[in-house]
C-alpha cells in the first residue's frame, strides 16, 4: 500500500541560467508561492539572504525534507507546508532548481525556480578607477592595486577588451600592472574581475577605460 508519507526534494545545477524539469509537472491542486518558474530574488555572494516557501491545497500531510544540493552557504529548512532557503552564498554563479512535492495522496509536484548569485564588492576596492590615456605606438605601464580582502587574487577581463597591444599581467597580489605599447587609437572599456582567496570569498567587478590618443 502506497505511504502517505510526502517528499520534497531540492537540487541545485550551476549551469546557466535556465530551468529544467523532470518527474511530474506542477498541477492545480497545488497553490505555491513564489510561483512555479518564477525567478526568485537575486542573491548576494557573503550577504544574508532568505527566500520562503509556501505550499497549499494539495492532500495533507506533507512532509518536507532537507535537500541534499543547496549552493554553498545556503541551507533549506522545512515545515509541514513551507520551506525557507536562507544562509551567506560564498559563490557567484546562476543556476536553476527544482522542488519535488509527493502530496498525501501520492501526486507528485515538480516545481522549478531560477537563482542568481550576484559578486559582491564588498571589502575590495580598485584604484585607480581613472586611468590615464595612452598614446599610439608609445609604451605605456599603468599599476592597479586592490584593498581589502586575502591574497592570492584572481584578476580577469571579464568583459571588452584592452587596446591593441597592451596586456593585463598575471600577478595574484595585491597590485597587478597594464603593459604594453598600444597599436590603434579609440576608447577601450573593459571591466575587470577580482576575486581574493577568503571565505566567503570576496569578488569585485570595476569597469575601466583606456583612450589611446
Amino acid at each position: 500500500m502506497r505511504s502517505r508519507a510526502a517528499a520534497l526534494v531540492l537540487s541545485l545545477v550551476l549551469i546557466g541560467c535556465h530551468y529544467n524539469k523532470s518527474g511530474g509537472g506542477a498541477s492545480s491542486g497545488l497553490v505555491a508561492v513564489p510561483a512555479n518558474e518564477a525567478f526568485l530574488p537575486n542573491a548576494v555572494a557573503g550577504t544574508a539572504y532568505t527566500e520562503t516557501f509556501t505550499f497549499s491545497g494539495a492532500t495533507s500531510p506533507l512532509t518536507i525534507t532537507a535537500p541534499s544540493g543547496a549552493p554553498a552557504g545556503l541551507t533549506f529548512s522545512a515545515g509541514t507546508s513551507s520551506a525557507t532557503l536562507s544562509g551567506n552564498p560564498t559563490t557567484p554563479a546562476t543556476g536553476s532548481f527544482e522542488i519535488q512535492i509527493v502530496n498525501g495522496g501520492g501526486q507528485v509536484f515538480t516545481l522549478t525556480y531560477g537563482l542568481r548569485i550576484l559578486p559582491s564588492t564588498a571589502g575590495l576596492t580598485l584604484s585607480p578607477t581613472t586611468l590615464p590615456a595612452g598614446i599610439s605606438k608609445v609604451a605605456y605601464d599603468q599599476t592597479l592595486t586592490v584593498s581589502g580582502g586575502t591574497a592570492p587574487f584572481t584578476w580577469t577581463i571579464v568583459s571588452g577588451t584592452l587596446p591593441p597591444g597592451l596586456t593585463l599581467s598575471t600577478s595574484t597580489s595585491a597590485s597587478n600592472a597594464i603593459t604594453g605599447t598600444p597599436t590603434a587609437s579609440g576608447t577601450f572599456p573593459f571591466t575587470i574581475m577580482i576575486t581574493d582567496s577568503s571565505s566567503p570569498v570576496l569578488t569585485g567587478t570595476f569597469p575601466l577605460s583606456i583612450t589611446v590618443n
